[in-house]
């Protein structure tokens, strides 16, 4: 098994209280609650180095007594040469009116067969893949869906600056540090949106990252998503 995950922590730059307060109150009026998040289908176009990769269309669903992400990846002409079309299937349940990832598998969609799947032991805090070795976290690590990132969306931004969380996908888990948040506004073929931009920045390289501008007028909704790595990088906006 491989060994704890590494807990260090950026260095951020000063940011006045005021203007901590100031964001703290605006981003807690708009978050969802884990208990209150809204069902509903999202539509986000993707594109990749400049070039239209398809859409990903998220589904969310009450599950019993928590949620279940759905993920479709419906690719381009171009996207298909190089890939394969998938679901990823995230659940998460509520304890202590939090959410917490629990499990997830990754699906082809035109075979419908299970191509991978994690599972998360948070007694033991251990992740445990079908298809790779097992890792270990410290208790109470800040986990999320690599998917799609639920866990944030009812989270309140200006108490992560610092913090470091793993982003698990069927595949692998990786670990990032939240960077102070900034507000934004952005536009995207939804429309214009007031928005927190959350940047995660890989813990074991300082050029891989991933943004997220959550919607500070309903329930924190991504509007737009990038993951850049490398100098290459992957846009998703909110269609509808």
């Amino acid at each position: 098994m491989r060994p704890l995950i590494n807990k260090s922590k950026s260095i951020q730059l000063p940011v006045s209280l005021t203007t901590i307060l100031l964001i703290a109150a605006f981003i807690a009026s708009s978050m969802a609650s884990a208990s209150s998040v809204v069902e509903q289908t999202r539509i986000y176009a993707v594109e990749y180095q400049g070039k239209d990769a398809g859409e990903l269309e998220v589904i969310i669903r009450r599950e019993g007594e928590g949620y279940l992400v759905r993920s479709i990846s419906h690719l381009s002409a171009l996207a298909q040469l190089f890939l394969k079309s998938h679901t990823i299937e995230s659940r998460f349940e509520l304890k202590n009116d939090q959410l917490r990832l629990v499990s997830g598998r990754e699906i082809l969609n035109e075979s419908g067969k299970v191509k991978r799947e994690f599972s998360i032991d948070h007694d033991n805090n251990t992740v445990t893949f079908s298809a790779g070795e097992p890792i270990k976290f410290p208790q109470g690590f800040r986990i999320d869906a690599d998917s799609f990132p639920l866990g944030l969306m009812t989270s309140n931004p200006t108490t992560l600056t610092g913090e470091s969380y793993l982003s698990i996908s069927p595949k692998r888990a990786r670990q990032y540090i939240y960077q102070s948040p900034v507000e934004e506004i952005v536009s995207v073929p939804a429309g214009d949106f007031t928005t927190t931009r959350v940047v995660g920045i890989r813990n074991d390289d300082p050029n891989r990252s991933v943004s997220f501008w959550l919607d500070k007028g309903n329930q924190q909704l991504p509007v737009k998503i990038t993951n850049s790595k490398d100098g290459r990088e992957t846009i998703l906006v909110l269609v509808k």
